[in-house]
């Protein structure tokens, strides 16, 4: 019983949390023009000045290249997500079909009844 109102209360926050994430950046997502003519874009609130999207810049340069990294980390640098879904799934993957062989009583090495995959390049 304990568990349960546990993963209730960690799911209501978590969905919190996410939709002030994504509120957040809907409202407040502006950019600030770096003086090597950089721009930078990230999300916190402020109070916009005019309609321009290049809102004048309170912040230092340091702090505008973390939010950035901060705000961009899976577009700039996909790699180590890759690599750790690759290392999720090579300790996942096997004892789900080491399983499977064991409950069907005979080893299934492949799937013998398609085709190789098919890819097209444009």
């Amino acid at each position: 019983m304990n568990s349960n109102r546990y993963r209730s209360q960690t799911a209501r926050f978590l969905l919190l949390l996410y939709v002030g994430m994504l509120v957040n950046g809907i409202l407040f997502l502006h950019a600030h023009r770096l003086a090597d003519g950089t721009i930078i874009t990230h999300a916190h609130p402020y109070k916009p000045v005019g309609k321009d999207p290049i809102q004048p810049n309170n912040h230092t340069q340091q702090e505008l290249l973390w939010l950035d990294a901060v705000t961009n980390v899976l577009y700039t640098n996909p790699e180590p997500f890759f690599w750790l879904a690759v290392f999720m799934a090579a300790f996942t993957v096997p004892p789900a079909v080491r399983f499977l062989a064991r409950i069907s009583g005979r080893r299934h090495t492949a799937f013998r009844h398609r085709g190789p995959p098919v890819y097209v390049v444009i």
